[in-house]
């Protein structure tokens, strides 16, 4: 059998089998930890489709999240081909850099390779297009969104967060590997993660121009006051894009003047007023499905023979690696790692051969 047969092979096993198409809950076993998630499929499964994860606050739940934000509902509704994953948190907490607070502890768990783990998992089952995975998540789950922001920007494209903002660990330790596009919204009146930061937590503002510095955008913003549509809620919304940054990496920020510790338009979990103006969900995914199949720079691009092209002669070289006939090189890793997992493998395999 030649070696494009045994590739072709693969494919076949592995997606031809239909286990999964019919299940929403899915768990593995990781560090010692059973590992449980969501995965809300579309009407219209295809291979090459975006993820989001969305992931859920201190003390919430998969389920939980899921019922009051309600983005896959809304991705249908606005006809948008996605998978969403609601993943759980080991103890109800995400490890994301909160743990020096005394009264939030966090487990000592590897929560940015829990993320890892699923993304490899999702590529295997639902031959998922690597380059569109997302992160968002509400307060402890846009802590999370961030510190992935930080550690897994090879294999997240943009983060968004929702009454969030990063830990002082992670704010002081992040080095992301890319301009990480970035969306924000906030609450000025959050009492419990509130606007200005805290001794354990970065404000708003802070975390906001860390990522505008971080992606070279223009220091003055484009400012926006969005239509008070509900007045009796007694908050509004401006909104600040920062733009011009590289690879089209964006930065906004949705400032709720009065708002609380809500996900828009929610008033179930949380605290304070909720604003009925706008919805973090629809932001989120209109904010999140603008970025295309295409990669920008920074990510794989298959070309590892580097003649401009990619075409079959890129997955030779890439099977010859794979098998040790080829030693490998950095070039290779960083235009063959289609699932920017740091290795050459079958995954890639798969991949290559669905995309080029």
């Amino acid at each position: 059998m030649t070696i494009s047969k045994y590739i072709y092979f693969f494919i076949i096993v592995i997606f031809s089998s239909d286990q999964y198409l019919s299940q929403n809950s899915h768990s593995f076993e990781l560090e010692g930890y059973t590992r449980t998630f969501l995965v809300d499929l579309p009407d219209s499964l295809e291979e090459g489709l975006p993820v989001i994860f969305n992931n859920h606050g201190y003390s919430g739940s998969a389920s939980w999240q899921r019922s009051f934000s309600s983005m896959h509902s809304i991705a249908s509704d606005l006809g948008l081909n996605v998978i969403v994953v609601y993943p759980d948190a080991v103890i109800t907490v995400w490890n994301s850099g909160i743990d020096d607070y005394w009264l939030a502890p966090a487990p000592e768990v590897d929560d940015v390779n829990f993320f890892s783990t699923m993304i490899d998992s999702m590529v295997e089952w639902y031959a998922i297009d690597t380059n569109r995975v997302f992160s968002c998540g509400m307060s402890n789950g846009g802590f999370m969104s961030y510190r992935l922001g930080c550690e897994l920007s090879n294999r997240i494209r943009a983060i968004a967060s929702v009454t969030g903002t990063m830990a002082s660990s992670i704010y002081t330790s992040c080095n992301p590997l890319r301009p990480v596009p970035v969306m924000e919204i906030h609450g000025t009146d959050d009492a419990i993660v509130p606007y200005n930061g805290t001794s354990y937590w970065m404000s708003t503002e802070q975390s906001v121009q860390y990522w505008v510095s971080n992606n070279n955008c223009s220091q003055t913003p484009t400012v926006e006051d969005l239509p008070d549509i509900d007045p009796s809620d007694y908050t509004t919304v401006d909104k600040y894009t920062y733009s011009d940054c590289d690879n089209d990496a964006d930065v906004i920020l949705f400032e709720i003047d009065g708002g609380g510790h809500r996900w828009p338009p929610s008033i179930w979990l949380g605290s304070g007023t909720t604003n009925l103006d706008i919805s973090a969900s629809e932001e989120i995914l209109n904010f999140f499905m603008q970025f295309g199949p295409d990669p920008d720079s920074g990510f794989p691009t298959g070309d590892l023979n580097g003649d401009g092209e990619t075409d079959v002669t890129d997955l030779s070289v890439l099977v010859f690696v794979i098998i040790g006939f080829t030693e490998s090189t950095d070039h290779h890793v960083e235009t063959g790692d289609l699932n920017r997992d740091g290795e050459l493998d079958v995954f890639d395999l798969l991949l290559f051969s669905d995309h080029y």
